[in-house]
């Protein structure tokens, strides 16, 4: 394959990328955060997916371009700010996703599948919460001193991790194992069918620490004040404990499909 139809696959991989990822952002958008602004969002397995296949810059592009195009059809039911997407949403899916693939491709590794996710989700995510909530504190009036805009910046970057992490690692792995099976892996760039596949009990340990680390979380955010500062800003107070438990699931999730990773990667 040369030059030319490499770079024709990736626009076409990117085009495709960003289009499902609309549809998908557009198909949860009923489903709001818990402040109001931005959605729940599984739909990120779409450019997970394509940076697994493609490479970092067809998830990151296809990511950036399709959060926007799904924000900017949702802004016309009034559920999103096309401004606030191209602020936050924009920057923070594009390097997500990017470092999410360079990681992958750099160490041609599967082990850091779920080392890799969950820096590019928390990376992105992280980006996003501090713009969300800057314009927030600063353009709807809210007005909040500093130290509550930093706890509502990491109750926003949690919130949106444990929504998306466990269906990255319940559903991309399955997704590239299905097409590691047909004819589609040809369409691709095709080194990620060379990667390193760690052994199970690898993948059992690694699921192990990221499980205890949710885990950890989510005692801090039960048991201590902490919890109820970082969601303090919520609009809907009585869903908080089951904001908080969502940590929990992402914990229980790892334990799960962590361990599976090893045999989906499997050639």
């Amino acid at each position: 394959m040369n030059i030319v139809e490499l770079k024709v696959q990736e626009i076409t991989a990117a085009a495709l990328c960003a289009a499902l990822y609309a549809v998908a952002k557009a198909a949860t958008a009923f489903i709001p955060t818990p402040w109001g602004v931005g959605q729940f969002a599984p739909g990120v397995v779409v450019p997970v997916f394509f940076t697994i296949l493609f490479g970092p810059l067809v998830g990151a592009l296809g990511g950036g371009i399709g959060v926007f195009i799904g924000d900017l059809y949702l802004s016309t039911f009034g559920l999103t700010n096309p401004f606030l997407s191209l602020i936050a949403g924009v920057p923070a899916n594009f390097l997500g996703f990017y470092l999410l693939g360079w990681l992958m491709h750099r160490w041609g590794s599967w082990r850091l599948f779920l080392w890799a996710s969950l820096l590019g989700l928390f990376i992105g995510n992280l980006i996003a919460a501090t713009v969300v909530v800057f314009y927030i504190s600063t353009f709807l009036g809210a007005y909040w001193p500093l130290d509550v805009q930093l706890a509502t910046t990491i109750g926003f970057t949690l919130f949106w991790i444990t929504t998306m992490l466990p269906f990255v690692l319940a559903i991309v792995p399955a997704l590239v194992k299905a097409v590691s099976k047909s004819r589609l892996s040809s369409l691709t760039s095709g080194s990620w069918l060379k990667w390193s596949v760690a052994s199970s009990s690898t993948m059992v340990k690694d699921s192990v620490v990221i499980a205890a680390i949710f885990g950890v979380i989510t005692l801090i955010l039960v048991l201590t004040p902490l919890g109820d500062l970082l969601f303090a800003t919520v609009k809907m107070p009585l869903n908080t404990f089951l904001i908080k438990s969502l940590t929990a699931v992402t914990a229980i999730t790892t334990l799960i499909f962590g361990p599976l990773v090893a045999l989906f990667a499997k050639p």
